[in-house]
């Protein structure tokens, strides 16, 4: 039993910290967007900060939420899809793996809602 806690910490902790660095990143972009002077990963790093703000921290953080209050395996897979999707898009990669996860992870959420309201429309 306390293995099997530790472990769901241990998942929900690495989701917290790529909606973290989602955030951080994010950031970073839309620093860039106001002419601050910082270094550039890379070429499009300034169109990143809309996908990783939206989809990458707010995605995962409100879905890690919602996940740990339904006490559920199934919701986690939208904040893993979305972290997973920032975290690509952080790498570097973006084509066409990161979009589609993002697509998926914001799909998962909205499961998530809908399965909320079914259950408690109140």
């Amino acid at each position: 039993m306390r293995l099997a806690v530790s472990k769901a910490i241990g998942i929900r902790l690495a989701l917290l910290a790529l909606g973290g660095i989602s955030l951080l990143a994010g950031m970073w972009g839309g620093l860039l967007r106001l002419d601050w002077l910082l270094p550039v990963p890379q070429a499009d790093w300034i169109s990143l900060h809309g996908p990783l703000m939206v989809s990458g921290f707010l995605g995962t953080l409100i879905g890690l939420e919602r996940a740990v209050g339904l006490r559920r395996r199934w919701p986690y897979l939208g904040p893993f899809a979305t972290g997973l999707g920032a975290a690509l898009m952080i790498a570097g990669v973006k084509e066409p793996f990161a979009p589609y996860l993002m697509i998926v992870g914001g799909l998962s959420l909205c499961a998530v809602f809908v399965y909320l309201f079914v259950r408690q429309p109140s």
